[in-house]
Parts: structure tokens; C-alpha cells; sequence
């Protein structure tokens, strides 16, 4: 569950991105995607509204709506569109005093900016800053090397094996971890490969085995042209609803994101409509719909566009909706591309398995060290 964001939270961020451009200032030059994220974020620092834009279909044009009393918003890389009462704005002004400074002098490197990315051998010094940042903390925290994820995580004693990875990389949701790295309950990469050894094992060595059976035939060229004609048909049915519909539908959507606070930057809020307790988007037009804004609506759940997804995959890949551009030599080309990608994992996971040897891990190097 997402945690509502703080003023604590809005500093770190800030404090991170400063951090970027005292290193990008130091340069001689500044590259387009680093001055695009800069400017995005003082733009958004300096720019403070009080309201809303927001389409109104009741009147058919662009409203404007106040904000709650006392807020504002500021928009920063992390914190799109994120609220602040005035006196975290105070806050704000006294932790970053030099803002508009900064952004003028931004401003300053406009006529110096270069187009595509920065040369990977201009960042050496930045990244090997960073790794040795995050080695030393390793040091002190007593924390080992994952064998999937390459990041340093704490060591435990647990299932009757000792010093092997704590769960991680993982997300809390229905009451369980989900999504814990596969490197998790194994040895750390400088004590053993066994984790690299297992990936193969059980994960790319079935996934490869599974591929040349899925390989797209004149089959699946017709389930993925059915499912572009269903999303096609279903588009026009939706297009195709009486006007007033659509607008009582988006003013349903509308009127749940202003209860729910959404719209005011917060967490969802549920909320009580009588006995019914709100605790979503369909719940709410469940309740307030008419039978033909709730058809609209179930039309609306039932549209997606045309995917296809090979063995292994955690997201399908979509495709092009009009069903002339999908062609069995697509479906081939993305089935191969994959099984080229997942073949490439495979040879760099025994490469590294081959040229592996046992290491001290940051804590027992520091120890060394002393000694």
C-alpha cells in the first residue's frame, strides 16, 4: 500500500536531485535528457498553483478548481503533482534557499546543451563514487553480494543453513512477500555460484525448453487478429454510446477521485455512500450508475489490446491494434528476439559461473584489513 508523502520524504528526494545537479554544473557541457530532468524539476519548484485544470463535460470545456485552503503544488521527478501546505513550502524555502539562483543558472547552460546522453566514460568517476558508497555501507552493515540482483543485502541464519541472503526485492501485498529475488536463501556470490547454478537450472533451462513448441504459427496469427477485432469492436460500441452517457460516466470517475482525495494529491480514502462503504472506482459507480452508464462501464473493463506472451515473460508484449499490421512474420520476429535475449542470459550466467571464485565478502575484507 502506497504511505501518504511527507515533507521528509519531498527533502530527500530534492536533497538526491541536488545532488545530480551540483555533478552536472561541475561539466563543461550538459546533455538534453539532463537538462530536461533538471529544468522539469525546477520548473516545478518554482511554479506554485492554487488550482486545477480539469475537463468538464457537463459544460463541455476546461475548468478551473481551487485547491484545498492553505495548499499547493509542486511537480519534481519523484513528486508529480504533489500537494504542500504552506508551511512545508516555508520549509521548503528555508532547507533550499537558492532555488530560483539555481535554475537561473541552469538557465545559463541552455545555449551549451547537447543532444543524446552523456559518454558512459564522463560518468566512470560518478558510478565507481557510487559503488564505493555502497561497499563501505556494506562494510559496516554486514551485508554480501546477491547472485541475481548484483546488490549488497543482509546475511541470516535460517532453514538450517548459515550466511545466506534475506529475503528481498519484494513487495507486501494480500498478506505475503511477492516478488522476492530468486538470489534470496542462497549464498552470496563471493561465498558460492550456487544461486547463478540455480537460475539456470530452474528458471532459463525450462524456459528455453518450453520456447521451440510456442513458436507463432497461422493459429496464433488468428487468436491475435480476433483479439484486435474484439478490441476494435468493442472501441466503437464504447465511441459509439449516447454522449450523455459517457459524460454521467466520466462524472462518476470524477466525483470518486474528489471524495476518495485523490484528486487533492492524497492515498485513496474510502468512504460511505449509506450502508454501502466505498472502497474503489467500480464500487462507487456499482453504487451510482444507471444500468446504462454501468454497461458502459463494464464495456470499458472488458477492452484491451491485442498482447502476445511467451513462457517466462512477466508482461505481454502488445501489439498493433488495426489487424493488417499484425502478421505471422511480427509474431515470429518478437518469439525470436525473446528466445535470442533469454540464450544471451543463459551464456552470461555460465560465463560467470566458470570464471567464479571465492572472495571475501565486505565485512571479512574490512576485518582483513585491520588485521
Amino acid at each position: 500500500m502506497s504511505r501518504e508523502k511527507t515533507y521528509s520524504d519531498i527533502k530527500n528526494s530534492l536533497t538526491v536531485d541536488y545532488k545530480f545537479f551540483n555533478k552536472v554544473m561541475g561539466y563543461e557541457n550538459i546533455y538534453n535528457s539532463e537538462y530536461k530532468k533538471l529544468n522539469q524539476m525546477f520548473k516545478g519548484l518554482t511554479k506554485k498553483t492554487t488550482y486545477i485544470k480539469r475537463w468538464s463535460y457537463k459544460e463541455e470545456k476546461e475548468i478551473k478548481e481551487p485547491f484545498p485552503a492553505n495548499y499547493t503544488s509542486i511537480e519534481t521527478n519523484s513528486f508529480y503533482g504533489h500537494y504542500l501546505s504552506n508551511d512545508n513550502l516555508n520549509n521548503l524555502a528555508k532547507d533550499f534557499p537558492n532555488i530560483k539562483k539555481d535554475y537561473d543558472l541552469l538557465k545559463t547552460k541552455k545555449d551549451k546543451v547537447k543532444l543524446g546522453k552523456r559518454p558512459n566514460n564522463e560518468c566512470d568517476d560518478y558510478k565507481k563514487q557510487y559503488q564505493e558508497k555502497l561497499y563501505k555501507q556494506a562494510q559496516l552493515e554486514d551485508k554480501a553480494q546477491c547472485g541475481i540482483c548484483n546488490k549488497f543485502w543482509e546475511q541470516v541464519d535460517m532453514n538450517g543453513r548459515k550466511n545466506i541472503l534475506a529475503d528481498h526485492g519484494f513487495h507486501l501485498g494480500w498478506g505475503q512477500r511477492n516478488g522476492v529475488c530468486f538470489g534470496a536463501r542462497y549464498l552470496s556470490w563471493e561465498r558460492s555460484p550456487e544461486s547463478k547454478v540455480a537460475y539456470i537450472e530452474k528458471v532459463l533451462n525450462p524456459i528455453l525448453k518450453q520456447l521451440p513448441k510456442e513458436k507463432p504459427t497461422g493459429v496464433d496469427l488468428d487468436k491475435v487478429i480476433q483479439q484486435a477485432n474484439n478490441y476494435n469492436n468493442l472501441k466503437a460500441e464504447i465511441h459509439n454510446t449516447p454522449k450523455d452517457i459517457q459524460i454521467k460516466y466520466n462524472d462518476l470517475l470524477s466525483d470518486y477521485r474528489y471524495k476518495s482525495m485523490i484528486a487533492y494529491g492524497k492515498s485513496p480514502r474510502p468512504f460511505s455512500i449509506g450502508d454501502e462503504y466505498i472502497t474503489s472506482p467500480e464500487k462507487y459507480i456499482e453504487v451510482k450508475a444507471t444500468p446504462e452508464v454501468l454497461k458502459l462501464h463494464e464495456l470499458k473493463e472488458k477492452i484491451t489490446k491485442p498482447s502476445i506472451k511467451f513462457s517466462g515473460m512477466q508482461v505481454a508484449i502488445t501489439l498493433p491494434t488495426n489487424k493488417d499490421d499484425i502478421t505471422l512474420e511480427l509474431l515470429t520476429r518478437i518469439w525470436s528476439d525473446y528466445k535470442d535475449q533469454v540464450e544471451a542470459e543463459k551464456l552470461k550466467f555460465e560465463t560467470a559461473i566458470k570464471n567464479w571464485k571465492l572472495q571475501l565478502t565486505p565485512r571479512e575484507k574490512m576485518n582483513k584489513d585491520k588485521a
